[in-house]
C-alpha cells in the first residue's frame, strides 16, 4: 500500500502504531512505521512515509487517531526533528549527495604536501633545539606512523558506501554519540589550527610593521591584532570552496612557497654570511615533549584526508599519494631542521623567520613567503 495513495481515514482506523525507526538516503529522511492490523495477531507489515507526508497525514486525520497514537506519534516526530537539527550542525552530508569531485592525482600530490608541509616547516629547527639532535629520529618515526594511519583511514572509508567523513566513521563505530564526539573534537582541532595560523601570520607581519596601530571608539589595537583580524577576513572566503580541484593553484603555490622558504634559509646561511655551526645537545629529555608536540603537528593532516580521498578519480591510488606526500615532508623537515638549528643554534626562535636578520633581502622574501603559506 503506497503512501501516496493511502487515504488518511483508512489507515488511521485500520492500523495502530507499533514503532518508529529512522533511516536516511541521499535525498530524503524517512520514517519507517510498523503497524499491525487490529484484531490480527500475526499480521504485520512495514510502510515508509516521507517526513512531510507523515506530518500532513497525521494533521489531516487527527480526529480519527486515538489519544495514545497521537501522543506517541508526536513524541517521535519531535525527536526526529531534534535529530535532524543536530545532524545539520555536526554533519556536512545532510540532505546532500556525496561529492563527485574528480581531482587528478598530481593535484592531490600537491594538496597532500601542502597540507602537511605548511607552517610547521617554520618550527622544525626550534623543535630540534628543544629535543636535541636525536629528536630527528622521533620525527622520522612520526612520518611512518602517521602515513600508516592514513592508510587505515582509507580502509575505514572503504568499509561502507555511507562513510565519507570522520563523523561518519564515529557513527559507524559508536552510533550517534560517536558522531557527536568525533565532530566536536574534529572541529575543535581545525579551529585551533586556524587560530595558530593567524597568530603566526600576525607575528611575521608585525615584525616588519611594528608601528601600525588603530584606535576605534577609544579601543587601541596594535599591529599584531590588526594583522590577525585582516588576515582572517582575507582568508575567510576560501572555506566556502567545496571542490579540491579549485584549490589546485593554491596547493601548487603552497608547495613552491615551502621550497622557496627553505632556499631562503639556506641562502642566508651560505651566502649572506651566517654560516653553519656544529654543536647543540644530543638529547634534552626535559623539553622533549615540546619537540614531540611540534613533530606531531607537522603530520596532522588527517582531518582533511577524507576530502582528498573523495576527490580522487582513482581512490586506489590514495596510499601512493600518502607515501609520496609523507616521504617528501619527512626529508624536507629534516633538511630544514638541520639547516636552521646549525645556523642559529640555541638562539633559534619559535619560527626561524624571526631569527633571520632583517637587513637581508632573502630574509624579507622568507617572511613574505611564510605569510603566503600561512
Amino acid at each position: 500500500m503506497d503512501h501516496s495513495s493511502t487515504k488518511a481515514g483508512k489507515w488511521c482506523h485500520s492500523w495502530c502504531y507499533r514503532g518508529v525507526s529512522v533511516s536516511h538516503g541521499h535525498q530524503h529522511f524517512f520514517i519507517k512505521l510498523q503497524f499491525r492490523a487490529r484484531g490480527k495477531r500475526s499480521c504485520s507489515t512495514k510502510r515508509s512515509f516521507s517526513l512531510v507526508s507523515l506530518i500532513l497525514q497525521s494533521a489531516s486525520c487527527d480526529s480519527c487517531l486515538d489519544r495514545q497514537d497521537r501522543i506517541v506519534l508526536t513524541f517521535h516526530v519531535r525527536n526526529l526533528v531534534a535529530y535532524l537539527m543536530i545532524e545539520t550542525i555536526f554533519s556536512g552530508q545532510f540532505l546532500r549527495q556525496p561529492s563527485k569531485c574528480s581531482s587528478p592525482v598530481y593535484v592531490l600530490f600537491m594538496a597532500g604536501i601542502n597540507i602537511l608541509c605548511g607552517v610547521s616547516l617554520l618550527t622544525m629547527p626550534y623543535a630540534v633545539k628543544e629535543g636535541g639532535w636525536l629528536g630527528l629520529i622521533i620525527l622520522f618515526f612520526f612520518g611512518i606512523i602517521t602515513c600508516y594511519t592514513g592508510i587505515l583511514l582509507k580502509r575505514c572509508l572503504e568499509s561502507s558506501p555511507d562513510i565519507h567523513t570522520y563523523p561518519d566513521i564515529g557513527q559507524a563505530a559508536f552510533g550517534f554519540t560517536g558522531r557527536l564526539i568525533i565532530s566536536i573534537l574534529l572541529y575543535m582541532e581545525l579551529y585551533a589550527c586556524c587560530v595558530e595560523y593567524i597568530i603566526m601570520m600576525s607575528d611575521n607581519l608585525s615584525r616588519f610593521f611594528p608601528n601600525v596601530s588603530l584606535n576605534v571608539a577609544g579601543v587601541s589595537i596594535d599591529s599584531s591584532q590588526i594583522f590577525a583580524i585582516a588576515t582572517a577576513l582575507i582568508v575567510l572566503p576560501t572555506v566556502w570552496l567545496r571542490d579540491l580541484s579549485l584549490l589546485s593553484y593554491l596547493s601548487a603555490g603552497g608547495v613552491f612557497s615551502s621550497i622557496l622558504l627553505a632556499l631562503c634559509l639556506f641562502w642566508v646561511g651560505s651566502v649572506d654570511g651566517i654560516g653553519f655551526h656544529s654543536g647543540g645537545q644530543a638529547l634534552d629529555l626535559s623539553n622533549l615533549p615540546v619537540a614531540i608536540g611540534i613533530f606531531g603537528f607537522g603530520f596532522s593532516g588527517h582531518a582533511v584526508f577524507p576530502n582528498i580521498y573523495s576527490s580522487m578519480k582513482d581512490p586506489s591510488k590514495f596510499p601512493l599519494v600518502l607515501i609520496i606526500s609523507f616521504g617528501f615532508c619527512v626529508v624536507f623537515y629534516i633538511a630544514v631542521a638541520v639547516c636552521g638549528y646549525s645556523m642559529f643554534g640555541e638562539a633559534i626562535q619559535s619560527q626561524f623567520t624571526l631569527s633571520m636578520p632583517q637587513q637581508f633581502t632573502s630574509s624579507k622574501i622568507a617572511v613574505w613567503t611564510a605569510v603566503s603559506i600561512t
